[in-house]
Formats: C-alpha cells, sequence, structure tokens
C-alpha cells in the first residue's frame, strides 16, 4: 500500500468514527456522583490492583464527547504527562475536561501529588482554554471529588 492509500484510508476511517461519534448519545455529567456513575462503568473492565488515570473530555453543556484511558501505574501511583492529556483533549475537541484516577488500596483521600498534579493541570488548562472541572477519585464503591472539596 502506497503512503498515499495509507493517507486516504486514514482519512476515510476518521470520517467514520466522526460519523459514529454524532450519532452516538452523549452522557452529560452535571455532578460528581453522575461522574462517579460513569467512571464505575470504565473501573470494572480495568485490573483493579493499580492505578489507572482517565481524562473525560466534555463539549459545552458537559456531555461526554470522548474518554480515555491514559495512564496505568502501579498498586501507588500512575504517572500524568499533561501534555498528553491536552493534545488528547484537543484531539477530541473538548472544552473541558474531568480527570478520574483509581486508589486500589480503597482510600479516596488525595495525596499531596494527587493535589500537585491537579492544580498543574488546572494552570495548563487556562492557558489552552480547556477547563479542569474536576478530578475525581474513586475506589470501588466511593469517591472523593477535588473541586467539590476544595475548589468552593
Amino acid at each position: 500500500m502506497s503512503s498515499q492509500q495509507k493517507t486516504i484510508y486514514k482519512c476515510k476511517f476518521k470520517t467514520i468514527t466522526l460519523k459514529i461519534r454524532e450519532k452516538t448519545p452523549k452522557y452529560k455529567v452535571n455532578s460528581p456522583e453522575a461522574t462517579f456513575e460513569f467512571a464505575r462503568k470504565i473501573y470494572e473492565q480495568l485490573d483493579d490492583d493499580q492505578e489507572h488515570c482517565t481524562v473525560l473530555f466534555l463539549n459545552s453543556k458537559n456531555q461526554i464527547t470522548g474518554f480515555k484511558t491514559i495512564f496505568s501505574g502501579g498498586q501507588n501511583s500512575a504517572q500524568v504527562d499533561p501534555k498528553i492529556i491536552f493534545r488528547n483533549a484537543l484531539l477530541f475537541g473538548a472544552v473541558s475536561i474531568i480527570l478520574i484516577h483509581n486508589h486500589p488500596s480503597g482510600d479516596v483521600e488525595p495525596s499531596e501529588d494527587d493535589l500537585e498534579m491537579t492544580h498543574k493541570l488546572k494552570l495548563a488548562g487556562e492557558f489552552l482554554n480547556i477547563k479542569v472541572l474536576d478530578h475525581i477519585i474513586i475506589s470501588q464503591s466511593d469517591f472523593y471529588s477535588i473541586a467539590s472539596h476544595l475548589w468552593k
């Protein structure tokens, strides 16, 4: 397959993907509770013995236009790279994002690293005009919303 044929194929694939997205009903997240319920469906499919970081990409009506599990780590951490998060946000055309990650220990209290990372992401988002609405830490049965507790 020539490079021109590959380019045409990629363009057709993107068009098909976009058409599917346009016809898919969008799930609205208007509260930390709604976000947690959506996140539980994602995390049921992932290994629960390690941390995973997922980003929800939202439109101006807080409807999820896409989501991606960006990182997976060990039992105590998942390294997060803001460049990868915001590159994906731009590709999804996101107006805002919600960061979600799990704590396999079951303790949903944010660590100092969680808080520092969230602060850095908020600053990066402000620069790109992509709002970080929340960072939610989840376990199998509970969650902690940094926005609800610390951004009042």
